[in-house]
């Protein structure tokens, strides 16, 4: 149940009320409604209301300020700032994006709720109605080191239809969605984000369909996912998001001792909005980005675009987005760039001109985010490189992707045939993207462990080798066969260069003859499902060295009967990185 109390709102309300409709902005740019920095406290210029004193402190995550709240010694009551509002133009799906940071040595209630800290109200009470007992109200907090999501719905208690949200209990009710791991531990900057829907009715039946969303992220990593939700009974059919409600609050006798939060580069709209870019550090080399592919634990999705002859449709750039957190969200999405075709750069509609019209659509929403953004290409090694017909061409292709924002630039020589035989006009072509184009380059290898001499040479041109040996190893091990690749190869890459180069390695969604259950399937992996394979070669990877994961690919995912597009799903969802552990299933 949800131990919440009325609140009161202080003494000037009203202060910036919105206009005589009570609506809030039009939707902004990707469904944002409004945005909030804190840089300073003209709050009540910006549309929000119900507030009267807002502290503004330095050390913000981004710009000038953020806000602080503060609880003191015996004053159970929050201090600095005051809980405030906004409205929004009603909505039934809502999204919001903010960062959080808790005083060091921060402490929790003690029981299994509060404090409450951001809320989202509907249509279905007016914009001055308190939290605590409402048609709906959705909370966003960290209770006791966890992520929690809640609902409530007190005041349906005398509906037609009753509560939604559980009996009450002690006079409350609710349902929480929790995340499985202890989230909040320390007092650094933590991106918070959630994502309601309203499930549907079925006003004929008069009974409410079990497909209302909840999920909720923490530093882009998706930790609670619920699409079987039921936040609204037939009593409201009209019912829509149109609050915004933020009011942090422990409950009397729950305050621990004096302590302080900050919120920073607070978003609220209609889809997910991501974290902000990362920040980039001094660069590692004259002219370069920052090293971020060097960072532990990446995982990198890959969209290849459906080939010649397989074209149904490519998906759409809100697909491709929708699937990226179905797959549980990654820190970077690998795009085709160009390829040959029967000896030839593809330049038709089914190649280049579609690959780069994709690309440049794709990449500012996934910098939006939170995201890198890279593209491979498929060079050829009597064409592509110094000298050579194509080669002015391709720096022009690659040049392109840079100019739009790629972070890096991946060469699949040969695509992928070559092994670890790469001709050394395939690496002064490296040489060359590296000196004349920011974007950090990586290439694709596959070979065995008696390769790594070969692997230490390739990599010292490059940031990061990409392993791609999804059929190399023959036997049905418990490891797949990839525990001695991964640490002979991780140490050769390691070794290359004195600033380093990252080593991913991938897992793959197999062509049809080559799936669970086939000849091919079972000599290499045995038993195992789409989910243990997802879940168990990445886990092994990172475990023997590699230092980022990448899953191959999203429009071969989104090809597979449901029921096995599914168990590849949960696998990847729990890939295990620092901070999330595979969970066995239920």
């Amino acid at each position: 149940m949800l131990r919440i109390r009325a609140l009161v709102m202080g003494g000037a309300i009203g202060l910036a009320a919105l206009s005589a409709s009570g609506v809030g902005a039009e939707v902004g740019p990707e469904g944002v409604f409004f945005s909030e920095r804190f840089d300073d406290a003209d709050l009540a210029k910006r549309g929000w209301y119900d507030g009267s004193r807002f502290r503004i402190v330095g050390d913000a995550l981004a710009g000038k300020g953020c806000i602080e709240y503060e609880w003191t010694e015996g004053q159970p009551k929050v201090q600095g700032s005051s809980p405030v509002r906004h409205l929004f133009e009603p909505t039934d799906q809502v999204a919001i994006r903010f960062y959080l940071k808790l005083s060091k040595g921060w402490g929790w209630s003690g029981r299994n709720y509060h404090p409450h800290l951001t809320h989202f109200l509907t249509t279905e009470n007016p914009k001055w109605h308190g939290p605590a007992a409402s048609h709906l109200t959705l909370y966003v907090e960290p209770v006791g080191g966890k992520l929690r999501l809640a609902a409530q719905d007190i005041e349906n208690a005398g509906a037609p239809h009753g509560l939604t949200q559980g009996p009450l209990q002690g006079g409350y009710n609710g349902k929480f969605y929790d995340s499985d791991e202890m989230l909040f531990g320390d007092d650094q900057w933590h991106c918070v984000e959630a994502y309601f829907k309203l499930n549907t009715l079925d006003l004929n039946s008069d009974r409410p369909n079990r497909d209302g969303v909840v999920r909720g992220w923490l530093d882009g990593r998706l930790v609670i996912e619920r699409t079987d939700v039921v936040l609204r009974s037939t009593d409201f059919p009209k019912m829509k998001f149109n609050q915004f409600l933020m009011a942090p609050y422990f409950g009397p006798g729950l305050l621990p001792h004096a302590q302080k939060l900050w919120i920073d580069e607070l978003a609220v709209g209609t889809r997910r909005i991501g974290p902000l870019p990362a920040r980039k550090a001094p660069a590692a080399e004259p002219g370069r980005s920052a090293t971020w592919w060097l960072n532990p634990n990446l995982r990198v999705a890959t969209y290849e675009f459906l080939e010649r002859g397989q074209l149904g449709r490519d998906l759409s750039v809100d697909e491709i987005m929708d699937w990226i957190e179905k797959m549980g969200g990654c820190n970077l999405l690998l795009m085709k760039g160009f390829h040959y075709w029967q000896g030839n750069f593809d330049d038709s509609s089914w190649g280049y001109p579609r690959f780069r019209d994709k690309i440049a659509a794709l990449t500012p929403r996934l910098h939006r985010a939170g995201i890198k953004a890279g593209v491979f290409g498929f060079t050829d090694r009597r064409k592509s490189y110094p000298g050579q017909p194509d080669h002015e061409r391709i720096m022009a292709v690659w040049k392109g992707y840079a100019d739009m924002g790629a972070d890096v630039l991946f060469v699949d020589e040969e695509s992928g045939q070559g092994g670890t035989n790469i001709p050394a006009a395939c690496l002064q072509h490296c040489d060359e993207l590296k000196a004349r184009l920011p974007s950090a380059v990586g290439i694709f290898l596959y070979g065995p462990a008696s390769d790594a001499g070969r692997v230490k040479e390739i990599a010292a041109h490059v940031d990061v080798v990409g392993e791609m040996g999804y059929e190399l190893f023959l036997e049905a091990r418990g490891d797949y066969g990839l525990a001695e690749v991964t640490r002979a190869w991780s140490s050769a890459v390691k070794s290359a260069r004195k600033e380093g180069v990252a080593y991913w390695t991938g897992a793959l969604v197999f062509e049809e003859n080559k799936r669970p259950a086939t000849p091919f399937w079972r000599e290499r992996f045995g038993r195992r499902g789409w989910g243990d394979y997802f879940c168990d070669y990445p886990q092994a990877a990172l475990q023997n060295g590699a230092t980022g994961v990448y899953f191959h690919s999203i429009c071969r995912l989104a090809k597979l009967p449901p029921r096995e597009q599914a168990e590849a799903i949960w696998g990847i969802k729990r890939t295990a990185t620092s901070a999330h552990r595979p969970k066995e299933r239920t």
